[in-house]
């Protein structure tokens, strides 16, 4: 025996579910067999079925001669005669089912089918003597891991994947079990109680005169049977250790309906397919099995007649398929062909050239064919609102225009779409359905984009909460959810809590036997953003082009996907002081946005503003304050006045003015910040504790000073509030204290300040982290003021000696560091000379 667990696929046998966890599971598979339980055409399961067993027993001359003996005696009503007997039958059908193989499972479903109808008709036949058969046993080894999972949902509920083979008689179960010891395998008796029958959906027979052994009084199960565990007990027989576990059958009126809604919408979707095979790729497609869905779906189109009117819909479904996958080419073509023969062999009204041009809309906005997609999905919406047939069809619409309008960064306009599908689909959708959850997390990637981190996250939750109860763990939604909270928590500084959900992304990606490749590259994108984050450049750089070599091999080169990798390039080589690199690269995601994107799009005022930020290293300041203020007129036409990205832009404006001189203008705009920051004291900002490094220049301006103070006095209180977790943060802002304090010329508060930015630093940063050497440069500035030029030389050499252990050779604070150390007193701090060598260096330079 062997549990089945959704979140190790490499499990091979599984017998056993524990429905108390994988209920969603339970749900999508017993759909599955009820399509197969659905009368098929015999002659072609038979052979599928003999094909499978001939392939599988091809160097078994025993089992080959058995297999020709059921091609020519097999019917209908000896099912069970087979499968109880010691052959081919048995031991291919419960791999199968335990292994949840369904290519497989497909081909048997003539011996599935019959055995479970047989089942039936001998549980209606046998009804007045069932009633009477109270407890059943069973005799297994059970792997020791497995049998604790069982202790562990004791009062769980289980499913047994296969057909289950009991007997009334617990001395023939004891057999099986008889000479076990405990070790790797548990010998274990199951005592199934049969008392709560009256209301089972799953049929179950007496069968002691099918076998050859008639003194077993064999009960056999059908698949799927729901069982409560009721205890476990160790016990000792005739010199025999073993554990006895004791089960309860469940009714149906007993069973846990938290799914029933969304079970009973899926059975309803799946009465609509008028092939069987067609509702079997719908299935997996829920499923989240796409190759398989693909492959039922090519199934049934060899099996049709190409002038079949039901062939557009085939064509359409396995491109929805594909592009799920990011196999664009492929999607491209199968719409193709739905088309030409839609348009042959239907009326022009036909509801499925809604559906048609629905993909070829979502074929467009991926491909980045902006205006004919909503041209096409303008289309589609007028034919909905004509036919209003379907509800949750008309509402996926206004998710495709929302989505097409978000790309293109008109977010009022994407959350007046979302909002408009939301409400249509809680309306006329189970509370569980897929695509509610969907919309919910298009609604928060508009938030996460407006800054409304703290909504967004509470949104993507609470879609996390409905995959969790209705996806198998592995479903591809479920890890997009991952790693849409990673990318939240990455926005509000959470590195490690990002990374997590970031990998765990990565792991369903990978598992995945149907990998979408653009997603993937996706992840490794967030993964090189978190190394990048923690200044580990050369792991960031491995997975950027790890994300760069995907996207190459899978898109278009113009895709905007390639924009946001070419945006994390130039920012890792921006760290790493390479700002040439980083201008090249900025300047081809520039190119693909402006080709791409409206020109008010906020991914084009990022751009703006990071080209501006190098050119600013660069001391190139008259270029960068064009880029600057381009970034601002872009932001306050596509984002709120208040967004962050503003503050930041203003913040880079304030320097560049100090910097040039025009301390008129660096106060305007510093004012314009601080403004802000007290307006929107909000919890998701995160970046709030950067307000007051830019007070350098205003050297008379005491209400700037005063207002300063107040606000990082108010940004101190929020911090430690919402973020106690995050010492470094309220380092900053100590240092921000510190900073203000020195240019009132209030040293002693200033240096009690800067200590404690040290002090909280020192315990929570490894000792050659970079970001001590603003701290010792400030010390070092401060006993300057103070006159002590022996101790203000010291924290400048501490702050050098890291900066060479954690920063780029030619990084700009190696060269103010040394500039600061002087000549005159080499002889005290340069004992190996390695402080006037580096100097020559940068003077050759």
């Amino acid at each position: 025996m062997a549990f089945f667990d959704d979140k190790n696929q490499s499990v091979t046998q599984k017998s056993v579910k524990n429905l108390s966890k994988e209920s969603k599971y339970f749900m999508y598979m017993n759909l599955f067999i009820e399509i197969l339980l659905h009368p098929s055409e015999n002659n072609e399961a038979k052979s599928d079925f003999l094909s499978v067993c001939r392939e599988h027993y091809s160097n078994n001359n025993a089992q080959k001669s058995l297999i020709d003996s059921f091609e020519k005696d097999y019917t209908p009503d000896n099912a069970i005669q087979w499968y109880i007997r010691d052959c081919f039958v048995y031991r291919i059908v419960n791999e199968a089912l335990r292994c949840q193989k369904f290519y497989n499972i497909y081909k048997l479903r003539l011996i599935i089918n019959d055995l479970y109808q047989q089942l039936k008709n001998l549980y209606l036949k046998q009804s007045s003597e069932l009633k009477y058969i109270e407890t059943v046993y069973r005799g297994q080894l059970v792997n020791k891991n497995e049998f604790e999972i069982l202790r562990q949902i004791k009062g769980g509920l289980v499913s047994m994947n296969s057909f289950m083979s009991t007997t009334l008689d617990k001395a023939v179960a004891f057999e099986f079990i008889a000479g076990a010891i405990v070790g790797d395998s548990v010998p274990v008796i199951f005592e199934i109680n049969l008392k709560n029958t009256g209301s089972i959906s799953i049929p179950f027979a007496y069968i002691k005169d099918f076998g050859k052994f008639k003194a077993e009084e064999e009960v056999l199960f059908s698949m799927d049977c729901i069982f409560r565990v009721v205890s476990i007990e160790e016990c000792t027989e005739d010199n025999q250790v073993y554990f006895l576990v004791k089960l309860a059958i469940m009714s149906q009126d007993n069973r846990e309906n938290e799914l029933e809604a969304l079970t009973d919408y899926l059975r309803k979707q799946i009465q609509k397919y008028p092939y069987d095979v067609a509702a079997l790729g719908y299935i997996m497609g829920e499923m989240g099995h796409y190759d398989q869905a693909i492959h039922y779906y090519e199934l049934l189109s060899r099996r049709i007649s190409l002038s079949d009117p039901y062939m557009g819909a085939i064509y359409t479904n396995i491109s929805r398929t594909h592009q799920i996958l990011g196999n664009y080419t492929e999607a491209s073509n199968c719409l193709k062909n739905a088309l030409d023969i839609c348009k042959k062999e239907l009326p022009e009204h036909h509801p499925v050239f809604e559906k048609i041009y629905g993909n070829i809309g979502v074929l467009q906005t991926n491909q980045g064919n902006f205006t004919e997609s909503l041209n096409s999905f303008m289309k589609v919406l007028n034919m909905q609102k004509k036919s209003s047939k379907s509800l949750p069809d008309l509402a996926q619409t206004y998710c495709n225009i929302g989505s097409l309008y978000q790309i293109q960064g008109n977010y009022s306009i994407a959350l007046k779409n979302y909002e408009n599908a939301l409400n249509i689909q809680l309306k006329s959708l189970p509370k569980y359905h897929p695509d509610i959850t969907a919309t919910l997390q298009n609604i928060a990637m508009v938030k996460d984009i407006m800054g409304d981190y703290s909504s967004a996250l509470d949104l993507y939750r609470q879609v996390l909460d409905i995959e969790s109860k209705s996806l198998p763990a592995d479903h591809r939604d479920i890890a997009m959810t991952y790693v849409n909270m990673g990318a939240v928590l990455l926005s509000l500084n959470k590195y490690a809590e990002a990374g997590r959900y970031f990998q765990k992304s990565l792991d369903i990606q990978l598992k995945s036997s149907s990998k979408n490749y653009v997603s993937i590259a996706g992840t490794y994108h967030n993964l090189a953003n978190i190394f990048h984050k923690k200044r580990n450049f050369d792991v960031a750089l491995k997975y950027c082009n790890e994300a760069f070599e995907m996207q190459s091999a899978y898109l278009p080169k113009n895709h905007l996907d390639f924009a946001i990798t070419y945006d994390t390039f130039a920012h890792i080589y921006h760290s790493k002081g390479d700002n040439d690199k980083a201008i090249d690269y900025l300047e081809k995601k520039l190119g693909i946005e402006e080709k791409s994107l409206s020109n008010n799009h906020s991914n084009i005022a990022r751009t703006y503003n990071n080209l501006a930020v190098i050119l600013h290293s660069k001391k190139s300041y008259d270029e960068a304050l064009t880029y600057y203020k381009k970034a601002v007129t872009v932001v306050l036409e596509s984002l709120s006045e208040s967004h962050p990205h503003i503050v930041t832009i203003y913040n880079n404006i304030v320097n560049i003015y100090r910097i040039q001189g025009n301390h008129m203008e660096a106060r305007k705009y510093f004012k314009k910040v601080l403004d802000i920051k007290l307006k929107l004291l909000l919890d998701n900002l995160p970046d709030i504790t950067n307000t007051n490094n830019h007070m350098e220049g205003f050297n008379q301006d005491q209400d700037i000073y005063k207002e300063a103070l107040d606000c990082c006095e108010q940004i101190f209180q929020i911090q430690s509030k919402i973020l106690p977790e995050d010492p470094l943060n309220i380092a900053k802002i100590y240092n921000n204290f510190g900073f203000i304090y020195k240019r009132q010329g209030i040293y002693v508060s200033a240096m009690h300040f800067y200590s404690k930015s040290l002090d909280t630093q020192l315990a929570f940063l490894p000792e050659n982290h970079s970001g001590f050497v603003r701290t010792y440069w400030n010390i070092g500035n401060l006993y300057s003021c103070f006159g002590d030029k022996s101790e203000a030389l010291k924290e400048w050499k501490k702050a050098y000696d890291i900066a060479l252990k954690s920063l780029p050779s030619d990084h700009p604070w190696i060269v103010s560091l040394l500039k600061k150390l002087g000549k005159d007193e080499e002889s005290v701090l340069d004992e190996d000379g390695s402080i006037k060598k580096r100097r020559k260096h940068y003077a050759n330079e």
